[in-house]
């Protein structure tokens, strides 16, 4: 007969040990807690009820034959003790280490078979929590005392803001956990023998126990943070801000991730860029979930402890630092209560000197702390939102850019970009807090009077910059198409970039608490018995978001069907890109476009030293999703301390091509989403891979720009 004893009777004992200890076939499962009108309920009907969360709705689990007793009562005591006597495995659930103290009646337990194997599980939010509990309970020949680390997320409820049912009949409390139910515990012999579904030993517990406090839950509580300032009540509500997901993200994989993975390379597979990235991206959109319904008053509780020495926060801060990682995100995050310092050194592992590396972090992170702030603050001390992010349009004066419109940007923290609405609305000149982003081509701006679409004139009148439009019924090199006499010679890439915008606009606005400015605008490709397309194009950023949102929406405004190509050519130079750079993504399959590049495929995503006579190599990606429909590729400048990640929509943009030249004076790096092959629209078009857009009809594009520190 296995034995089953939960000290405490929260939703993490519910939805991890209860459900487990069923799920092993446990013959006999007791409760202990002192709330009264629980364990009435609980002992009226003999079962609980516990509520799941998953991505697809909210599935409920009853529980039959539990017991449950309440150690405040002598008669309940009583059993209490010679139940835990003959336990196989125990676990505790309290609100912290700091109960242990009241535990004394299981030390007397213990007495009375100290030569019995137990398995005692402490599921504590604390690194040293089994310690703590063997410190309490006692040292037993065959008891072991097992760390857990339980990144299940979980909330009580009460029957009067929910419709699910409660734990008991007759409570007006219950329990909803979400579906996760991988949890990592401490080893002992046999363990596998006695174990609890769900749960699985690792010999180096250690090293997810700080995965666990520095990764999950730092960038848990930073969500919280940054939520609370934007007036959120729920933490479903920050997925609307592409601003806080993208900072946490970052946070988390980039700083906390890429940390951890140097600290404990090598011990577990799950400590692997690759894992880490995974891991992470599910684990933002678990914290978002509408389904848990998690309040960000919750997640933000207890400052004074989250902000300790030793907690998550400058835990995972002081972690970063240790492995040369900066953590920028983490940093700009932070907001410390009055006194925290002083608290610090009362604490364990306190070093002076390792305190003045975090303050001096934090003071750096702070730099555009401002970007954090809501919009009564704003109010408060500004006169005008336009004295932290200015946008303006003006006319270039000379060259042949002469006559451009061009639209500057600067969103106040650190991103400055600049559009030509008379060059296809294309982003050319382009910073991140100082450091020159974007390859410049040689032509620089010209003005479309002066351009044509033949051959490769292309180069003759391309800028570079930070993103050209390719398209839209035609990217790839040249091509001649005699069964279309109106459009037999298509130049490279096609005419959209050189088509001047109309209805250009520039819209400033509060949306909540986020300051986003919204450039529009409307370009033509379109010709007497020919096509007639319109492209409607947004790109818009925030105060505080240094991220680059464009979206397009491709127009059939004619009476007869077209094929739609479209590329986004994003280019990076030099110094954003140098020798040393990398690039990062998840596991996918890498295409090289022809023989030259297939003599470079083991270094794809290595950046190298600039030489003469070097030819472009280009790779095909296809990269899985891994945020809802939208990839992403980035790469990493360590000297320069810069991340530069490019996302898009794999729904409507299924490939990446990577355009790599490393050849003296043409020192750049493409990044450039696409639905084409680059082998022709003719062959595009008959082998089904370029869309079909009928009269009438539209198709829309979005890619993401992010720039981070590292």
């Amino acid at each position: 007969m296995k034995t089953f004893l939960g000290i405490g009777a929260g939703p993490i004992q519910t939805g991890i040990f209860v459900s487990g200890a069923s799920a092993a076939g446990f013959d006999r499962i007791v409760l202990a807690d002192v709330d009264k009108d629980m364990v009435s309920a609980i002992g009226k009907s003999g079962s609980i009820t516990v509520n799941t969360a998953g991505k697809d709705g909210i599935k409920t689990d009853t529980y039959t034959n539990v017991e449950i007793y309440n150690p405040a009562v002598e008669s309940d005591l009583k059993k209490l003790i010679d139940i835990a006597s003959e336990a196989d495995v125990l676990a505790t659930a309290l609100p912290s280490t700091d109960f242990y103290r009241h535990l004394g009646w299981v030390s007397e337990a213990f007495t009375l078979d100290p030569e019995r194997r137990r398995y005692f599980y402490a599921a504590e939010n604390s690194t040293t929590a089994a310690e703590e509990l063997e410190k309490a309970v006692g040292d037993y020949p065959a008891t072991y005392y097992l760390d857990t680390v339980i990144g299940k997320m979980s909330k009580i409820f009460t029957t009067d803001e929910s419709e699910l049912p409660p734990l008991a009949l007759g409570l007006n409390r219950g329990h909803l956990v979400e579906e996760f139910n991988t949890i990592y515990t401490g080893c002992a012999p046999g363990i596998e023998d006695m174990g609890i579904a769900g749960l699985y030993p690792k010999s180096n517990l250690g090293a997810f126990e700080e995965a666990k406090l520095y990764g999950h839950n730092a960038t848990h509580f930073l969500l919280g943070t940054l939520a609370a300032k934007k007036g959120c009540r729920y933490m479903s509500e920050a997925a609307i801000y592409p601003d806080l997901m993208r900072s946490v993200l970052v946070a988390l994989r980039d700083e906390c991730g890429e940390a951890l993975c140097r600290k404990f390379a090598g011990i577990d597979e799950f400590f692997t860029q690759e894992n880490f990235t995974a891991y992470a991206v599910e684990l933002i959109e678990r914290m978002v979930s509408p389904v848990l319904e998690d309040s960000v008053d919750r997640i933000i509780r207890n400052p004074e402890r989250k902000f300790g020495w030793n907690d998550r926060i400058i835990g995972a801060i002081r972690l970063c630092l240790s492995q040369d990682v900066f953590p920028a995100e983490l940093t700009a995050g932070v907001e410390l209560p009055d006194g925290m310092e002083d608290n610090w050194r009362q604490e364990p592992g306190f070093d002076q000197w390792e305190a003045v590396a975090v303050m001096t972090a934090l003071k750096v992170g702070s730099r555009f702390n401002y970007a954090k702030s809501d919009c009564d603050h704003f109010r408060n001390h500004l006169g005008s939102p336009e004295q932290l992010l200015q946008t303006r349009m003006l006319t270039m004066a000379e060259g042949d850019g002469r006559g451009n419109r061009v639209i500057e940007v600067n969103n106040g923290s650190g991103l400055c970009f600049t559009v030509v609405p008379d060059r296809g609305m294309d982003i050319v000149e382009a910073s991140y807090r100082g450091l020159p982003l974007t390859f410049c081509a040689p032509a620089g701006h010209v003005n479309p009077g002066r351009t044509n679409y033949l051959g490769t004139d292309f180069l003759r009148n391309w800028a570079g910059g930070l993103m050209t439009t390719c398209g839209m019924r035609h990217v790839g090199p040249p091509e001649d198409d005699p069964d279309s006499p109106l459009d037999s010679h298509r130049g490279l890439h096609g005419r959209i970039s050189g088509q001047s915008a109309e209805y250009v606009g520039i819209s400033r606005k509060w949306c909540g608490n986020r300051y986003e400015v919204e450039l529009t605008g409307t370009m033509r490709e379109a010709m007497m018995f020919g096509e007639n397309l319109r492209l409607e194009r947004k790109i818009s950023t925030a105060l505080g978001d240094n991220t680059i949102y464009i979206e397009d929406k491709v127009c059939n405004v004619g009476c007869y069907k077209e094929y739609i190509q479209m590329l986004y050519h994003c280019n990076f130079g030099y110094p954003a890109i140098a020798p040393g750079s990398k690039l990062v993504s998840v596991d996918h399959e890498v295409t090289p476009r022809d023989d030259e590049a297939a003599t470079g495929m083991h270094r794809w995503a290595a950046i190298d030293e600039a030489r003469s006579g070097i030819r472009e190599q280009c790779f095909f990606h296809h990269i899985p999703a891994t945020l809802g429909s939208w990839a992403e590729m980035s790469f990493v400048n360590q000297t320069a301390g810069l991340r530069v990640t490019v996302a898009y929509d794999t729904t409507t943009l299924p490939t990446l091509l990577q355009w790599k030249l490393e050849e003296t004076g043409r020192y750049v790096l493409g990044l450039e989403p696409t639905n084409a092959t680059l082998l022709g629209r003719i062959k595009d078009v008959a082998d089904g891979v370029a869309p079909e857009l009928p009269p009438g009809e539209s198709i829309t594009f979005r890619i993401k720009l992010s720039f981070s520190d590292i």
